[in-house]
């Protein structure tokens, strides 16, 4: 009688030990219903609880989100129930040659290398323009658009707000120099001079992707210019503007393996 009791308590001991239930929660959003048998800081060992061979397996404690214990101990090992790895992120990273077709209309050759960081969220442009008529009485305003301006250039730096797609906005700062012919308006007889300025404009725009070559960008700006004659007349204030519609070509900047 009691080897038939000691059998018996053996029975139900190790009925309860297998029906002993842990759940391991993988990062894949898979859940294993398992009883753990041992574990270390890298791995968890263990069978699963309809396994009736009793077979061993391991997994990596990196592939798994939380363990909850049968006793009610929950051990969040990773966060995220699925994390999903880009391997190879898209790296916007170009160069651009841009005409601006506005310009042109009035009578300014204007072109520009354009810069776009790997993140498409930050773009560098280098602007030079110069007008196509040195001996047009133009006038000195608006000196963007004067067709008998000798040069400008500068540096612009634009943000993308929403990233890169098919349609993207932008907007940023600029900051400018350089020299245009125009009336000295201090001088009775109207002399022809040269005067310098330089310029702050905030500018905002878009860029249509026209193909994955071409964009087509029309853009507005406003700020202030400040412009001095060369013979040392005060300089003078006004406040400015700028009209675009640059078309773009884009080049790669990435070396070929």
């Amino acid at each position: 009688m009691p080897k038939i009791i000691l059998i018996l308590l053996s029975v139900i001991t190790f009925t309860n030990t297998i029906k002993a239930q842990d759940t391991i929660y993988r990062k894949g959003g898979n859940i294993q219903i398992v009883n753990i048998m041992s574990e270390n800081i890298d791995n968890v060992i263990f069978i699963n609880s309809d396994d009736t061979l009793k077979r061993k397996f391991v997994v990596a404690k990196s592939d798994i989100r939380k363990i909850a214990y049968l006793n009610g101990k929950i051990i969040n090992i990773n966060k995220a129930d699925t994390i999903i790895y880009n391997e190879n992120p898209i790296d916007y990273e170009h160069g651009s040659v841009s005409l601006n077709l506005y310009d042109f209309l009035k009578g300014v050759f204007t072109t520009s290398f354009e810069y776009t960081n790997s993140k498409g969220n930050i773009m560098l442009k280098f602007p030079f323009s110069t007008g196509l008529n040195s001996t047009s009485r133009y006038g000195s305003y608006p000196i963007y658009y004067n067709s008998n301006k000798i040069f400008n250039t500068g540096i612009e730096l634009y943000y993308f707000p929403f990233g890169r797609s098919r349609k993207t906005f932008y907007y940023g700062l600029s900051y400018e120099i350089g020299k245009i012919k125009n009336y000295n308006i201090n001088s009775l007889s109207q002399e022809y001079v040269t005067s310098t300025f330089y310029s702050f404009l905030l500018n905002g725009g878009f860029i249509v992707k026209l193909s994955p070559k071409f964009d087509l960008t029309p853009y507005l700006g406003f700020g202030f210019s400040n412009i001095r004659y060369v013979s040392n007349i005060p300089i003078y204030t006004n406040l400015a503007s700028r009209l675009g519609v640059n078309i773009s070509y884009n080049f790669s900047l990435q070396k070929k393996q």
